[in-house]
């Protein structure tokens, strides 16, 4: 039997057959005696159900239904995990070789580490290197300012006990679930940076950073507002409206014309 600590790894995917299988293959050809891997599915319907099951047998286990979204996919997996380290990897990102053992390694020699940061490269859908992004302490200073000490999420490990008390991800958040956590953990553990690089994010069109990218600004705006941080809450969303008050403004002589908003009114009307 193995003395490695098990982990556990959970994917979440929905109709992300274009990048799920160099996802997978990462995962899987780690190298480490010790994996569980979990895929949980939303009910796919472009080839993502026939990759997974290309790979079933090496699976602790795998779905393909309906669910919640994100962030509802990833806790239902950690629910069934039974690693006594856990992390999720998102389906068009990458494990890089060795990761696991690297980490494995750290909390093994590391006992008051509660979560840990590697490094991580971005690059696009061409296999273009973007950049390899370095976390900063973790503390929640740093956190909180998530633009100039974003942490890149897959190189990202916890201790399923430290999961127990400061998950799970908050289902409500679709795009700042991650960001939450992260605040959760600072708040409530003993987190340090490695500097090996573990993952690799892939930066493509269709990531949903970049289709919801407004979505994305707002939640981080509710998560800091949560986690006490009016102020600084207060900055994101002035940030984000600026640019609408300073048209309005501008032309505040068209917008405030009683000829327009009579036009205006008669337009959004529903009567005919």
């Amino acid at each position: 039997m193995s003395t490695l600590p098990r982990i556990s790894i959970v994917t979440p995917s929905f109709n992300q057959a274009a990048y799920l299988e160099k996802t997978i293959q990462s995962v899987l050809e780690q190298n480490y005696s010790n994996l569980e891997y979990i895929i949980m599915d939303g009910g796919s319907t472009d080839g993502s159900v026939e990759i997974i099951r290309k790979y079933a047998t090496r699976l602790a286990y795998w779905q393909s239904q309906p669910d919640g979204g994100q962030a509802a996919a990833i806790n239902a997996g950690f629910a069934r995990a039974t690693g006594e380290i856990m992390s999720w990897l998102n389906s068009d990102d990458r494990l890089l070789p060795e990761s696991l053992s690297v980490v494995s390694s750290y909390f093994i020699n590391h006992p008051p580490c509660d979560w840990l940061a590697g490094a991580g490269i971005h690059f696009d859908h061409r296999k273009r290197y973007i950049a390899t992004h370095h976390p900063q302490e973790l503390i929640r200073q740093n956190i909180q300012q998530w633009a100039k000490h974003g942490i890149c999420q897959p190189s990202v490990f916890w201790r399923r006990k430290f999961w127990q008390v400061s998950g799970p991800l908050d289902e409500r958040l679709q795009f700042a679930m991650d960001f939450d956590l992260w605040m959760r953990f600072a708040e409530k553990g003993h987190g340090e940076v490695i500097p090996q690089v573990l993952s690799a994010a892939l930066l493509h069109r269709d990531t949903k950073t970049r289709t919801h990218a407004e979505s994305m600004f707002a939640e981080m705006a509710l998560v800091l507002f949560k986690h006490g941080e009016i102020d600084a809450a207060r900055k994101q969303i002035v940030r984000a409206i600026r640019p609408a008050f300073f048209l309005d403004r501008t032309f505040s002589f068209i917008t405030r014309n009683p000829l327009y908003r009579r036009w205006r009114e008669r337009k959004d009307s529903p009567l005919p």
